[in-house]
């Protein structure tokens, strides 16, 4: 007798289930594996993602800091802290993308859970920061030009932090199923990983589908 009261996994071709539109979208939400295998791949991208944007932030914040010092070691040392990042980002990114999610993770999504909701949670944590730090500025024009580089580098700094941590993770992960189909429309190794997955997989529970994603 199955176990699971939907449709088997072999009872449909990979392009079928892959096919199929789902209303819920919502990364926070999965109920099938193909969803949990796009939003697992997802959510491992988006760690290499952000470290990308990390490396960014960690140039903006050795320029303004060596700005604000006068002196080119704190450039020099985050611009070394920001090469180290993008490897690393980099290199998560190309395991992501051409491996199978771990299952073993734990991959706990918290935040928004579309694109929009990401930038606009950054675009609001930032504007309220810069209005309440910016708003020192007039006391400070008259000191010294550091002090104010200084303030408008960790607005700036501050503004890639967020994008790094909420917008970008966001973005990655409300594009996961588009980026699922794409891989396995294009990337014959991980669509034989799909198939594979598809011809072996069972579920273990009653409430357990394979698709639709």
């Amino acid at each position: 007798m199955p176990v699971s009261q939907f449709p088997v996994a072999t009872s449909r071709s990979l392009d079928s289930w892959l096919s199929d539109q789902n209303v819920n979208a919502d990364p926070r939400e999965i109920s099938t594996r193909l969803q949990w295998v796009a939003f697992a791949r997802a959510a491992d991208i988006s760690v290499g993602a952000a470290m990308l944007s990390l490396g960014i932030t960690a140039i903006a914040i050795g320029f303004f800091w060596g700005a604000a010092a006068g002196s080119i070691v704190p450039m020099i040392v985050f611009g070394i802290v920001a090469v180290l990042l993008v490897l690393l980002g980099l290199l998560l990114i190309h395991r992501a993308r051409s491996r199978w999610p771990n299952e073993r993770r734990s991959r706990v999504i918290r935040g928004a859970g579309t694109a929009r909701g990401g930038w606009f949670a950054a675009g609001g944590i930032w504007l309220v920061f810069a209005v309440i730090l910016l708003s020192t500025l007039p006391s400070l024009a008259s000191r010294e030009e550091g002090i104010v580089i200084g303030l408008v580098g960790i607005v700036v700094c501050m503004a890639f932090l967020l994008v790094s941590g909420l917008a970008i993770p966001a973005t990655v992960l409300a594009r996961a199923r588009q980026s699922l189909r794409r891989v396995a429309s294009t990337d014959l190794k991980y669509r034989t990983m799909l198939e594979q997955d598809r011809l072996t997989w069972h579920p273990q529970f009653g409430d357990q589908m394979y698709g639709p994603l």
